[in-house]
């Protein structure tokens, strides 16, 4: 998977401050600014990590039974799960749609973000502290040519703000830039998405990372 280097940074910070599979004894939920999935002070309790993966890529991107690998573990109390295309006779393919990065704390799972082979969000960094409009500007490939970009409030699984932009179709990625406006409202942590397919997951890859809003 290739990300903008500020992506991983920003992920290897988030993923901090564990020992081993476990948090360290006493240690907190993150705040909502630090994960996607799911809400700290929700009703969804993950204890498991395919588990939050699954209900990330489910609830929240929005893509029916996704074909997930086993978790990696990465050190620290974090790790990566691999979401698969499924080809059209629904049966997994090898390529990667994305790869979702989580970490664990107090004994549940929260997703930090996910990266995409087929979509590079370069601008803004995740865990940036942004305010409407908002510029996005990135690589990608999509369905017909097109990637879908959202803002969203924290854990929402609607968009506060929606736009497709141009970027390439097949082969090498093509650049992508545009500028959301939106309300954030009460909100004081939200996310960027990308979304690279028709909405089915032989088609979609897709790209996600918490952000703060200014007030």
């Amino acid at each position: 998977m290739r990300l903008a280097a500020a992506i991983w940074i920003t992920a290897l910070a988030l993923a901090a401050g564990g020992c081993g599979e476990r948090a360290a004894d006493g240690a907190p939920a993150p705040d909502a600014p630090d994960v996607l999935w799911p809400d700290p002070n929700g009703s969804v309790v993950a204890d498991d990590p395919i588990e939050a993966a699954r209900s990330f890529v489910e609830t929240y991107i929005g893509l029916d039974a996704p074909a997930l690998s086993g978790f990696r573990s990465t050190g620290g109390g974090s790790g990566q799960i691999d979401a698969f295309r499924r080809g059209e006779d629904g049966r997994p393919l090898a390529a990667v749609a994305a790869t979702i990065s989580l970490v664990r704390r107090e004994d549940r799972w929260f997703v930090t973000q996910a990266g995409s082979p087929e979509v590079e969000i370069e601008r803004p960094a995740a865990g940036a502290t942004v305010a409407p409009p908002l510029p996005i500007a990135g690589r990608g490939r999509g369905f017909e040519g097109t990637v879908v970009l959202e803002v969203r409030a924290a854990f929402a699984t609607e968009p506060l703000a929606r736009e497709p932009v141009v970027a390439g179709a097949a082969g090498a990625l093509e650049p992508f830039e545009a500028a959301l406006a939106f309300d954030p409202g009460d909100a004081a942590a939200g996310a960027v998405v990308a979304l690279t397919g028709s909405g089915i997951a032989a088609a979609d890859g897709f790209a996600a990372f918490p952000v703060r809003f200014r007030r």
